[in-house]
């Protein structure tokens, strides 16, 4: 008995010895250019590199343009490429339909090269990892700017941003008699519906960041409100 006590005692103190102290949140300045020209930074968030910024390329990697219906700017007054990366829709972002829930990059698709579309299993690794440190994992991946500045005492003011991942509002979602600005991002995993399910209109999964209602785990596909949505691209591993 003494000894299986023992034993517990050990896996439990080694356990907990493997858990992260202090995340990994490492950004890494000009990591990667488009085939526009355009340079992008990007951070490490635990073991997946991320791009700090959000897409904006107008052609594939191989140099093959997007149509002219295939990008949007941002709506209203977000309207910066440079800031705020094209809204692009789904089957231009997946390159033609190609489609993923793993976390093997096999999908590029507008991705630069050495870059691929994300997950939605890969959307959920960063959540769960950034909601090891914080009860706010929606606000840890907000940028400090862009939101406005009413949280409704949401948010910890000081966890804003604090995994330098800096997402912008790229929508707005009505909700009742006003609308509110949500961050929008593709994934490569193919929006499963039932006749439960009113009618999409794209194909794949969002994940979608909702910062005035902290909806950290309700974090994919709000029933195809958007059209388009913007890109964020990880590092092939």
């Amino acid at each position: 008995m003494k000894n299986y006590l023992f034993f517990f005692v050990l896996v439990l103190f080694l356990f907990a010895s493997c858990r992260e102290k202090e995340p990994v949140v490492i950004v890494i300045e000009n990591a990667v250019t488009d085939y526009d020209g355009n340079t992008y930074n990007a951070v490490q968030i635990g073991k997946q590199v991320w791009m700090k910024e959000n897409l904006r390329t107008t052609h594939y990697a191989d140099g093959t343009p997007l149509g002219e219906n295939d990008y949007y700017l941002v709506e209203e007054p977000f309207n910066a490429p440079e800031e705020y990366g094209y809204l692009y829709i789904d089957k231009a972002a997946a390159l033609g339909g190609s489609q993923s829930n793993d976390a093997s990059g096999s999908v590029q698709g507008v991705c630069p090269e050495g870059w691929h579309l994300p997950s939605r299993y890969e959307w959920l690794i960063l959540s769960r990892y950034v909601e090891q440190f914080t009860g706010d994992v929606v606000g840890a991946l907000c940028a400090t700017v862009g939101w406005g500045p009413d949280t409704n005492g949401i948010h910890n003011l000081e966890e804003i941003n604090s995994f330098a991942f800096s997402a912008l509002p790229s929508r707005k979602m009505e909700y009742y008699s006003y609308s509110k600005p949500v961050a929008s991002f593709w994934t490569s995993t193919v929006y499963e519906t039932d006749a439960s399910h009113p009618p999409v209109l794209h194909h794949y999964d969002m994940a979608v960041l909702d910062y005035y209602s902290n909806f950290q785990y309700e974090f994919w596909c709000y029933g195809g409100h958007f059209p388009a949505a913007s890109v964020r691209c990880v590092r092939n591993e």
